[in-house]
């Protein structure tokens, strides 16, 4: 394993990497990252030599298993191995495998090479593969990105091209990094059926390609699921490198698949290939070392994914992965969530209207929303018992006042909202809506300005203050108002009659007419359109 075998100039470190990337950034180069097993690692998820020797430990009865298996008999193990080579559905010979095994104890390590994994794989779980899937499944449970996958995350999000992850893995982290730290939805291509969308460059998007499968599409880990690429794979990678520049971590190369590819000499890699290893367990098999060699690719000496990624986050984002500015960002980002989750509460139960063609699905769903409300009255209770009230607390205490027409108790309750959390649109709309039912108008206009300001996509807010100019017949903002409503949701039966409202005051009939008939068309059971279009209709003497 000594550096003889590779030429030491062809060694990077890190830091010479990332300057090599970002000239290349900088020179329209686009660089791909394929992830193998190793960038899991400290998030919790052993790698593929780690999982190789518990298997082997439990096999050859020496130990248990990472999940608790009692150890098997090594005898039983040897014979099923037999037959497997004899029917071709091993790589390697079992004998082979041992003398490694041996080999690896007297070392004192406590890997195995990648290459025996789907060998050793087929064995621990034969002859029902599915367990093996609940098995690596259950290593994956709750495990969270390690540090590394929110520089990894900002590098696939930095508008650079750099959007494409290739990896042999099942686990879902990155996934889980992009949509903790970025508010980018990746594309994952976890099937062969999908293997075109890789080579859609104006996706912008983070595009993840599994080529073994997604862990619940039937997940590829035996050495007859990993040998060659499946599907349309092949065609696709083969466009892809011609593109990208590989930047590999984290994979040892031990399936037939995508290392067999890499190493055809018919798949070039125009711009080389950039391979990062864990300096401390010296240089990669000769296997890797050969493929670069081949393709003027390069070694990076590193100590780990988490590494390679935070020096490349500290040189092009330090501010963005700093403590603080992800703290930032993080609780920004829980706040539109919650307050998107209240929103939604808030619409549901604005469905709750009586009307007199309901059907009895629909009064199901009424009695489910008022089961809703009276548990979350039950706790706002207590809450307010405990004086633990929050923001959103004051605001449904001002929702259960507006609805019994108490509008000053409201607005008290809206403004205590607004007092913890002056940046919420909604608590000023409902403000305003209140003000609006008292005809403080002028007030009103103001709370529905402040609420539009903070969300421009607030339909309510726009329909309520359309209302509020209307009643004091400023006609031209009204009709901008409902204009704006409309836009946001053409579906919005009551903006369309309010603006047919306005028409008719201006005696513009034709226009009020229009507006009164979509909202018909909209729903045939709104009687207020009805009203206006015949008013209209009677001024203009169509009897």
């Amino acid at each position: 394993m000594g550096e003889k075998r590779f030429q030491k100039s062809s060694i990077l470190s890190v830091e010479k990497f990332i300057d090599t990337y970002r000239m290349g950034c900088r020179n329209h180069e686009r660089f791909c990252f394929i992830l193998g097993s190793g960038a899991s690692v400290n998030s919790g998820i052993p790698m593929g030599g780690t999982l190789e020797y518990y298997w082997m430990k439990c096999m050859m009865g020496e130990g248990t298993d990472i999940d608790g298996t009692e150890p098997m008999n090594a005898a039983d193990i040897r014979e099923l191995a037999e037959n497997l080579w004899q029917e071709k559905r091993l790589t390697y010979k079992f004998k082979e495998i041992e003398k490694a095994w041996e080999k690896m104890k007297a070392e004192g390590r406590k890997t195995l090479s990648s290459a025996y994994y789907f060998d050793l794989y087929t064995l621990r779980f034969y002859p029902h593969y599915k367990n093996g899937y609940r098995y690596l499944e259950s290593l994956m449970e709750k495990k969270e990105p390690s540090f590394g996958y929110h520089p990894l995350t900002r590098l696939l999000t930095d508008g650079q091209g750099n959007n494409l992850v290739i990896t042999t893995n099942f686990d879902s982290l990155l996934e889980d990094a992009l949509f903790l730290y970025t508010d980018k939805k990746p594309m994952i291509i976890n099937h062969e059926l999908l293997a075109n969308y890789i080579g859609d460059y104006s996706i912008q998007r983070p595009i993840i390609a599994k080529i073994h499968r997604g862990l619940f599409f039937d997940p590829l880990n035996d050495p007859e699921g990993t040998t060659g690429l499946k599907g349309e794979w092949e065609e696709n990678l083969k466009a892809i490198f011609r593109m990208y520049t590989p930047v590999v971590i984290g994979y040892g190369g031990g399936d037939h698949s995508l290392m067999d590819f890499l190493k055809d000499d018919k798949n070039r890699l125009p711009n080389g290939i950039y391979w990062c290893y864990m300096e401390k367990y010296g240089l990669p098999d000769e296997n890797i070392l050969d493929l670069l060699r081949k393709k003027g690719g390069f070694l990076v000496r590193t100590d780990g994914f988490d590494h390679v990624m935070l020096q490349m986050g500290n040189r092009m984002f330090k501010d963005e992965i700093s403590a603080h500015g992800t703290e930032m960002y993080l609780n920004e980002q829980n706040k539109k969530r919650i307050d998107r989750y209240y929103s939604e509460i808030e619409k549901l139960q604005e469905t709750r209207k009586e009307t007199e063609n309901t059907s009895e699905s629909t009064e199901e769903f009424y009695k489910e929303i008022d089961e809703f409300k009276k548990n979350e009255q039950q706790d706002l209770k207590r809450r307010e018992e405990k004086h633990e009230m929050t923001a959103w607390d004051y605001n449904t205490k001002g929702n259960d006042l507006f609805a019994k027409k108490d509008y000053a108790g409201a607005i008290a309750n809206y403004s205590q909202a607004i007092k913890m959390d002056e940046n919420n649109a909604i608590f000023y709309g409902n403000r305003g809506l209140s003000s609006y039912r008292l005809k403080q108008y002028e007030i009103a206009i103001e709370d529905l300005s402040r609420a539009v300001e903070k969300n421009l996509s607030y339909v309510n807010a726009y329909y309520t203050r359309g209302n509020t100019y209307r009643a004091i017949k400023e006609y031209t903002k009204a009709l901008e108002d409902y204009g704006r409503a409309i836009k946001l949701d053409t579906h919005y039966v009551a903006a369309y009659n309010s603006r047919g409202n306005v028409y008719y005051d201006l005696k513009e009939y034709d226009k009020a007419i229009e507006d009164y008939t979509k909202a018909i068309e909209l729903d045939a059971d709104y009687v207020y359109a009805y009203n206006g279009r015949g008013n209209a209709y009677y001024d203009l003497k169509e009897y």
